[in-house]
């Protein structure tokens, strides 16, 4: 609910005309927040658009292929911790080697919450908790200025691996509970990594290490590329054997 104050002439105005005084103050309900899909129903929907080709040129925004996917499955643009209201939603890129097999071709952000403001939550309440008990990763190649999106894995806190989170977590957040986020250039002699490999988690510089906000380099959470990309989440994945199916095929959808 807000309240919205009347304007006394607009007031008046609508008394002379229709003989009835309006209450100073009137309250009127806040817009409902758009129904966040769970975890599941975007597996489901994603369906949809496994193998499907679109035409989406690159853009400065490497983020843009993750907001478009989150258009056509029915999640809502918003600041909000969670894509979904069960859990996450991860986007990452392949690349096709030389041998036709594909291989991960970047690293995976999962967030900045809890980093960069020098309080470190403990495991149970983070941000990091909250964003990797229940994910889905959806994987797919460009080509120019086309995308395919591939296909879903499912991961959470159901699997063997998720218990190295908590010790990945901790590891990370008191180095930079310790040392700080280090400002310097790398040239500069005093300079050391902001880089905190655990097992499946790393922390480190976001981006390029420029300066970037307030002038002060940021730190962020990602997933290991080979250690957990390849290894756990690209693990069952086989090659299609029919163009024109996806070029990929999961055994966990």
């Amino acid at each position: 609910m807000h309240t919205v104050i009347i304007n006394q002439l607009k007031s008046n105005l609508f008394k002379k005309k229709f003989g009835v005084t309006l209450p100073k103050k009137v309250k009127i309900p806040s817009p409902a927040k758009p129904q966040r899909p769970t975890v599941a129903e975007i597996n489901q929907r994603f369906k949809n658009l496994k193998g499907k080709t679109f035409d989406y040129p690159k853009t400065k925004n490497k983020g843009g292929p993750g907001q478009f996917l989150e258009q056509q499955l029915g999640i809502p643009n918003s600041s909000d911790c969670l894509d979904c209201s069960d859990g996450e939603l991860k986007l990452f890129p392949l690349k096709k080697l030389k041998n036709g097999k594909f291989s991960s071709k970047e690293t995976v952000a999962i967030t900045m919450r809890g980093l960069n403001n020098g309080k470190y939550l403990s495991w149970e309440e983070s941000a990091l908790k909250k964003k990797t008990h229940n994910l889905l990763f959806i994987s797919y190649i460009r080509e120019g200025d086309y995308i395919t999106y591939l296909s879903a894995f499912s991961f959470g806190a159901s699997c063997p691996e998720y218990a190295a989170f908590k010790s990945d977590y901790e590891k990370i957040t008191e180095y930079y509970k310790t040392h700080g986020i280090c400002q310097l250039k790398k040239n500069d002699p005093a300079h050391r990594s902001n880089t905190i490999n655990g097992k499946y988690i790393q922390g480190r510089t976001k981006g390029q290490g420029e300066k970037v906000g307030n002038g002060k380099k940021t730190v962020a959470f990602y997933f290991r590329s080979q250690q957990f990309i390849k290894d756990i989440i690209l693990r069952d994945i086989k090659q299609s054997t029919h163009q024109s199916s996806s070029p990929l095929d999961s055994s966990n959808e």
